[in-house]
């Protein structure tokens, strides 16, 4: 059991607890874990996200090239939890303008005079013969489909670039800006270079840097993974939180009574719940059920009894809230 609540600890640290994520869906799921597997690459297939301008960032989902892995591609395993995350090009040396982007919506409109922290990871492909730095804007407008190869930020004053450039293709790199609006109706989100308005620094990629070993070496460009955007303000006030009662046993014996297990949460609230994460893990510390569906219950029909450990994270539109503990399975 030692080890399981080791994991569970490790896990949490990740999070900002007492804050809310503004980003919905910022770790790029699929509702109810539909994977994407007939629109290969498809960034319109994610909630909440697409691409404002004419090229083409690309969807990595485990249905597709059974993630992690360890190819043309490079290598890198999502982040925090789920099955999926994106890949951006930054540079590319056949056409300095053409450049990719993601853009999401905001939950609400940034409030004036107010600090926010935006965090988002990167993680280097060590296949492209060129390194970069990256960044994000804050927009009024969406943006969809714009006929060009780069996005030139509206307002200097919310555009953001990394003061490094991101090498490591081993881990994932965590970028963060912190911020003050002072003018209203900040309302999107979009995250890639900007060197129209902040500079791009760029460096030539030695084959002998390469984390991993490629099937195939493109020299001209730089492209990147990013997994788990958020937005947080620091100093908003919040609501009471959800009330959440997680069951200490249950008995899947299929006589109709406590046949599975999820976390009950308080009705009046259930609307306002996303980003939702549970993971229930067993004595060794391996991961037996996961869910991002705050409706789905775990059956157990293949489990043995015993002690188990869950994991639950969500945010219910005000906080993010994160409660673990141990159930019994009994049979």
């Amino acid at each position: 059991m030692k080890f399981a609540l080791i994991i569970l600890a490790t896990l949490s640290t990740a999070f900002c607890s007492a804050q809310s994520n503004l980003i919905e869906n910022g770790d790029f799921e699929i509702p109810d874990n539909t994977p994407p597997c007939l629109g290969i690459f498809d960034l319109n297939r994610v909630p909440n996200f697409w691409n404002p301008i004419n090229t083409s960032p690309d969807l990595y989902h485990r249905c597709l090239l059974n993630l992690p892995f360890n190819n043309t591609f490079g290598y890198q395993d999502v982040r925090i939890s789920g099955d999926c995350y994106i890949g951006i090009g930054t540079y590319t040396t056949e056409d300095t303008s053409f450049r990719e982007y993601i853009m999401c919506s905001i939950k609400n409109k940034l409030t004036i005079n107010k600090n926010y922290l935006i965090q988002f990871y990167i993680s280097n492909v060590d296949y492209n013969g060129y390194n970069t730095n990256i960044g994000c804007c804050i927009e009024k407008d969406s943006v969809n489909g714009l006929i060009q190869n780069n996005f030139i930020p509206t307002y200097p004053e919310y555009t953001f670039m990394s003061d490094s450039i991101i090498r490591d293709c081993n881990n994932w790199s965590e970028i963060s800006f912190e911020f003050v609006p002072y003018i209203e109706d900040l309302k999107y989100l979009i995250i890639g270079v900007f060197p129209e308005t902040k500079p791009l620094k760029i460096e030539r990629n030695s084959p002998t840097n390469f984390c991993s070993s490629p099937t195939r070496i493109d020299t001209s460009n730089a492209y990147y993974f990013i997994d788990d955007i958020r937005l947080y303000c620091l100093d908003c006030d919040t609501n009471e939180l959800c009330e959440v009662v997680c069951p200490d046993a249950f008995t899947p014996n299929n006589d109709g009574l406590n046949d599975s297990w999820k976390p009950m949460i308080q009705n009046d609230c259930t609307k306002n719940i996303d980003n939702y994460l549970l993971r229930i893990f067993d004595r060794w510390g391996n991961i037996v059920f996961t869910t991002n569906n705050k409706n789905k219950s775990w059956s157990a029909l293949s489990n043995s009894m015993g002690t188990y450990v869950y994991y639950l994270q969500f945010d219910d539109y005000h906080q993010t809230q994160i409660k673990q503990g141990s159930l019994e399975l009994i049979k």
